[in-house]
């Protein structure tokens, strides 16, 4: 008889007495060094165009009995790796670039993602890929809310926002410096670099949704140009341009959208100027309310620069006349603020006053008119010591103050309310007089007008008018006063910019109709 072959591994099993002076031989080559292999071996399998069977041979080394394969090569596509439909455990290591499936000539097979490793096994028909389903005495994470001996909200959850307590941070990349500059976005979602030269940047690997940090620092000499790539695009103008001085630092946080293969960059400038001020360069690009920058900028202690921008059309308002729509106020002294305004800041309008309430004889039951509020600022100074630099080219508008109320004339009635100041003011209520009827309510601000008020249809009496509220940046009209009790004074009117003590420079628009409101 012949030797044969192990049905599995392919090992040389000698016939009892073959093999006379070169049995030690023959163990050793085609049955101890080929278990060797089936444990601990590596094969390189190059995957091109075309799909690969692996070498499975009968007592001589080969692909298919090795414990892992690595997979390399362009191939530019998925393939398949067939190897035989003998039970086996391989490690798959990927790095072909693109997903390799692994499978049995006939039967199902398991995708591999580039990059990956992954332990299959073949039952001898099917490959699949290996899954614990215990570890330890810790279930394995198929089920968020069932991690036996670890409780679920210490996990992170796919299915859920997660919130972190700890510590989070990713460890900064050292980019190559070089005549083109390489970002593998893969790597990292943080890097940096000091320009030694006039440079090209180009981003390789982005996923979609992707957010990632960028440190640019000039070197000794200063004044390094970088020239984006072609799909990055900025959030403000002159955003690209590097700050020039020597040993300035750059930060760019960048955003890929996958679909449309772009990234939108928004740019925070010089934050560690070499024997300068670090400066923030802000665009304001949607429609919002009660902008405070120092906030927004996360509190910096430091001496600043801020250059601050209110797209075309933008409009930023106050949700409250104590609150003005920008407040430039809260950075260091020596601080200056430079806005370039191309939309709407619009500050609060004042509420209407209430109209008098009058019973002749009865003053438990009489209530006297009320003032019409005073309108809010549309911008609050930077404070002693700051500077704000503005350069209006489209509308800075106080609130209106709001209308006061409507006074009383004759034995009986009630006042109409005052109208809300523009800016949103509230009018103003009208009281009820005992005969249920009520004054009329002043209308809500947008330029406002006084409410008109109703007196008691059986006694005769008369109830005036609510003043009007004023327009952006104007004064509320007084309520008409009344031979029983007078009108409330008219709101005053909301500063088109609160100095704060500071100083405020309009470079441009600083005139009707660009402002409404005082600047004092």
């Amino acid at each position: 008889m012949a030797d044969s072959f192990s049905e599995l591994l392919r090992l040389r099993l000698q016939e009892t007495g073959a093999n006379t002076n070169t049995w030690g031989a023959i163990l050793n080559s085609a049955a101890l060094q080929l278990i060797e292999d089936a444990i601990a071996r590596t094969a390189q399998v190059t995957v091109a165009n075309q799909d690969v069977t692996l070498t499975a041979q009968n007592g001589a080394q080969d692909q298919a009995r090795c414990a892992a394969i690595l997979l390399t090569g362009a191939p530019g596509a998925t393939r398949n790796i067939i190897v035989p439909a003998k039970s086996k455990i391989y490690l798959v290591i990927n790095q072909t670039g693109q997903p390799q499936t692994v499978k049995t000539a006939s039967g199902t097979g398991v995708t591999v993602p580039h990059g990956a490793r992954q332990l299959l096994y073949v039952d001898g028909t099917n490959v699949t890929a290996i899954q614990a389903d215990v570890l330890g005495s810790v279930a394995s994470a198929q089920d968020a809310e069932k991690l036996g001996g670890v409780e679920a909200a210490k996990y992170a959850r796919k299915d859920a926002f997660n919130v972190h307590t700890a510590g989070f941070a990713t460890t900064f990349v050292e980019l190559t410096d070089g005549p083109t500059i390489t970002l593998d976005a893969s790597k990292s979602n943080k890097f940096r670099v000091t320009l030694g030269g006039n440079r090209q940047l180009q981003i390789l690997n982005p996923t979609d949704g992707q957010t990632i940090e960028l440190w640019i620092k000039q070197d000794a000499g200063g004044g390094r140009t970088l020239a984006w790539p072609a799909n990055v695009r900025f959030d403000s103008p002159n955003a690209s341009s590097l700050t020039a001085a020597a040993g300035a630092i750059d930060v760019y946080e960048l955003s890929y959208n996958g679909t449309e293969q772009v990234w939108v960059a928004d740019a925070r400038k010089n934050v560690q100027a070499s024997g300068g001020t670090t400066s923030y360069d802000l665009t304001i690009a949607m429609n919002t309310f009660d902008v405070n920058l120092h906030r927004l900028l996360g509190s910096p202690s430091e001496i600043v620069t801020v250059n601050v921008t209110v797209q075309t059309g933008v409009v930023v308002q106050a949700s409250d006349t104590s609150t003005p729509a920008i407040d430039t106020s809260g950075f260091a002294s020596g601080s200056i603020i430079n806005l370039v305004n191309n939309g709407y800041i619009l500050g609060k309008g004042g509420d209407g006053g209430r109209g008098c309430f009058f019973i002749g004889g009865n003053e438990a039951h009489t209530f006297g008119a009320q003032a019409g509020r005073a309108g809010g600022p549309a911008i609050k100074g930077p404070g002693a010591g700051r500077t704000l630099n503005i350069t209006n080219n489209g509308f800075i508008w106080g609130g209106g103050g709001g209308g006061g109320g409507g006074g009383v004339t004759a034995s009986i009635g009630s006042g109409g309310g005052g109208g809300g100041g523009a800016g949103g003011g509230k009018g103003g209520l009208g009281m009820q007089d005992n005969s249920g009827s009520d004054g009329t309510h002043g209308p809500n601000g947008a330029a406002g007008a006084g409410g008109i008020g109703r007196g008691d249809p059986f006694r005769g009496g008369t109830g005036n008018n609510g003043g009007a509220g004023g327009d952006w940046g104007q004064p509320g009209s007084a309520g008409a006063n009344g031979t029983q009790r007078q009108g409330g004074a008219g709101g005053a009117a909301g500063k088109a910019v609160d100095p704060n003590s500071g100083t405020v420079n309009f470079l441009a628009g600083g005139s009707p109709p660009n402002v409404k409101g005082a600047i004092v």
